[in-house]
C-alpha cells in the first residue's frame, strides 16, 4: 500500500475522474501537499515548487490525507470522484507506519457515510486506524464531530457495546479539546446503546479505569480484509485507554445521574474527592443542582452549595456555586460572593448586585 510514486494521470484514472475536474483535484493535492509541509515545517517551504513534488508523497496515506480532505469539500467535484478520492485513502492505510493513517481520516470515513459507500468492514479499519492516533478529529469541527458519533452510534452492523467501545478510545485520545462535549453527549445521549453499558462508561471515566465492555469479536476467517480487522480489534479492545481528560469526567458525572437517576447517591460520592479533576467534578455536581432541584431536598442543597464553596480551589468554580446557591437559595450567596478570597469573584458578585433584582435568574426553594 502506497509503494511507489505517485502519477497524477494515473490518479485521474484511479479516481475516474472527467476532464473538467483535472484541474480542481490537482489544485487540491498541491494545495494538501503544502498542509502537510506547513504540519511538519511551520511554513510553505517549497512554495510553487511544491507542484514538483506530488510523485514523492501523494502514496503516503499522511500527506494524502491532506489532499484528500480538500477534495471532498470541493464542490466543483462530483460525488463519485470524491468518493473514490476518499476511498482511495483507507487503501493507501498502512498499519503500523509513523505515516500510515491518513490526516483527516475521521473527515474521510464520515463523507463516504453520507454518502452511502461506507461498509462497515472499511469503517472499522479506519477506527483501528484511528484506535492509536493522539488527534483523531484533527480535520473536523463541532458539528462534524457530533455527526460522525451520531454516524457510529446509529450504525445498524456494530454491535451497541462496540459502538460504545470505539467512541470511548477516540474521546479519551480527543481529550479535552474543542467539540469533547458534543461527542460525549451524543455518545451517551444515545439510546441505541443499553443505559447500564453508559452507565459503566460513566463510571470507568470518573474512576480513570478501562470500561468492562463485553466487545464481540467477528468471527470471519474466508475475507483476509475481515480477518485483520477481527485480529487488530482483539488487540485494541485489551488495550482501551484508561486516562479521560477532565471534560470527559465532567460529563460523566452528570450523564450519571441522567441515566442512574442516583443524584443524592452521586452527590455524595463525589462531592469531596480531592484526586485528578476534582475540580472538573465538583463543576459538574454545581450543574446537576440545577439541573436536578426540583427532585432533591432543600437541606442537600444547601448543604452542597456550601461545600462546595469550601472545598473549591478553583474561582471559577466557587463563582459556579455562588451562582446555584443565589439561583436556589437567595440573594445572600451574593453578599458571601463579594467577599470571596478571588478578586474574580468579587467583581463578579459586585456586578450581579448592580443590577436590578428582577434581572437576576432565581428559583429560590
Amino acid at each position: 500500500m502506497g509503494a511507489g510514486f505517485f502519477d497524477l494521470a494515473a490518479f485521474y484514472a484511479e479516481v475516474g475522474a472527467l476532464p473538467k475536474e483535472h484541474a480542481a483535484l490537482r489544485q487540491n493535492l498541491v494545495r494538501g501537499l503544502k498542509d502537510f509541509f506547513r504540519s511538519i515545517y511551520g511554513y510553505d517551504r517549497y512554495g510553487a515548487e511544491t507542484i514538483f513534488l506530488l510523485h514523492d508523497h501523494m502514496n503516503l496515506a499522511h500527506a494524502y490525507g491532506y489532499g484528500a480532505v480538500r477534495i471532498v469539500r470541493d464542490r466543483r467535484i462530483g460525488h463519485p470522484t470524491r468518493v473514490a478520492s476518499a476511498a482511495r485513502a483507507l487503501s493507501l492505510i498502512d498499519y503500523g507506519s509513523d505515516s500510515g493513517t491518513p490526516y483527516g481520516l475521521t473527515t474521510l470515513l464520515l463523507y463516504l457515510a453520507r454518502q452511502d459507500r461506507l461498509p462497515v468492514e472499511h469503517l472499522r479499519l479506519g477506527l483501528i486506524a484511528c484506535a492509536g492516533h493522539p488527534r483523531p478529529f484533527e480535520a473536523m469541527d463541532k458539528t462534524e464531530m457530533a455527526e460522525f458519533a451520531t454516524m457510529v452510534a446509529n450504525h445498524e452492523a456494530i454491535p451497541a457495546t462496540e459502538k460504545l467501545f470505539w467512541m470511548h478510545s477516540v474521546i479519551c485520545h480527543h481529550g479535552d479539546r474543542p467539540g469533547a462535549g458534543e461527542l460525549i453527549n451524543v455518545t451517551l445521549g444515545s439510546d441505541t446503546t443499553s443505559p447500564e453499558d453508559r452507565i459503566e462508561l460513566c463510571r470507568a471515566w470518573l474512576h480513570s479505569r478501562q470500561p468492562r465492555l463485553t466487545v464481540e469479536i467477528p468471527d470471519d476467517q474466508e475475507d483476509p480484509h475481515a480477518t485483520f480487522v477481527a485480529d487488530r480489534l482483539r488487540f485494541w479492545v485489551a488495550h482501551m485507554p484508561s486516562r479521560p481528560g477532565g471534560r470527559v469526567v465532567q460529563l460523566a458525572l452528570i450523564w450519571l445521574v441522567r441515566l442512574s437517576g442516583q443524584c443524592e447517591q452521586v452527590i455524595d460520592e463525589f462531592q469531596a474527592f480531592n484526586g485528578p479533576h476534582a475540580e472538573q467534578l465538583r463543576s459538574a455536581i454545581a450543574d446537576v443542582l440545577l439541573e436536578h432541584h426540583a427532585t432533591m431536598a432543600p437541606d442537600l442543597i444547601i448543604g452542597t452549595v456550601d461545600q462546595g464553596i469550601l472545598n473549591s480551589t478553583s474561582g471559577a468554580t466557587r463563582r459556579k456555586f455562588y451562582r446555584v446557591g443565589m439561583t436556589l437559595l437567595g440573594p445572600e450567596y451574593l453578599k458571601r460572593a463579594s467577599s470571596d478570597t478571588s478578586g474574580s469573584v468579587r467583581q463578579w458578585a459586585v456586578r450581579e448586585l448592580t443590577k436590578p433584582s428582577q434581572d437576576r435568574q432565581a428559583v429560590h426553594l
